[in-house]
């Protein structure tokens, strides 16, 4: 699924259905794919958000992922909502001269969200360059919830010929949010 090219007040919303139009049994998930430009030079980390069906990328806008609820669910059905999910793909990019890698968990929090109303759990792969980040187990009663984090990679100068010093480096906060959709 594709982010929708709507935007509201400088903030995309991205809604993560309870179910597919195919089967009702279904639950449903967003993925969203990015890539970072980090810099060593304390400015801004470039982030895009890529178009999977283009494979075009633009500046990534802040980010609400609206997780859809059923009005009156059944037993089953408010036993599946937890497993709703928004996964997030973020891969670094690489220049010729610098080598990163995501750090440690990848991000760090500013402000951790609660337990009890979301669970946020990230994964490296690919040698350190892309990072994994999955929200679900949403509360039913969430109201928008910032996820306040800085990505954590490290930076090694390649240039030197394997003598660089591993350096780490914190980008801003990508400005990304969820909620759990409040019918009236």
């Amino acid at each position: 699924m594709n982010a929708p090219e709507n935007l509201a007040l400088d903030m995309q919303t991205i809604t993560v259905p309870f179910t597919s139009n195919i089967d009702d049994d279904l639950v449903g998930s967003v993925v969203t794919f990015f890539k970072v430009q980090p810099t060593q030079s304390g400015e801004d980390w470039v982030t895009e958000l890529v178009n999977t069906s283009t494979a075009t990328a633009s500046l990534a806008p802040s980010l609400l992922f609206q997780f859809e609820s059923v009005n009156t669910p059944s037993g089953i059905q408010k036993e599946l909502e937890p497993h709703q999910k928004v996964t997030l793909i973020v891969d670094l990019q690489q220049n010729e001269t610098e080598l990163w890698q995501f750090y440690g968990a990848g991000v760090v929090f500013i402000d951790e969200p609660p337990a009890n109303q979301l669970r946020v759990q990230t994964e490296i792969k690919y040698q350190g360059q892309r990072l994994v980040i999955t929200v679900d187990n949403v509360d039913n009663n969430l109201d928008i919830t910032e996820l306040a984090f800085r990505y954590v990679a490290s930076c090694i100068d390649v240039s030197n010929k394997g003598a660089g010093e591993l350096k780490v480096y914190y980008s801003q906060d990508p400005k990304i949010a969820v909620r759990r959709r409040k019918d009236n």
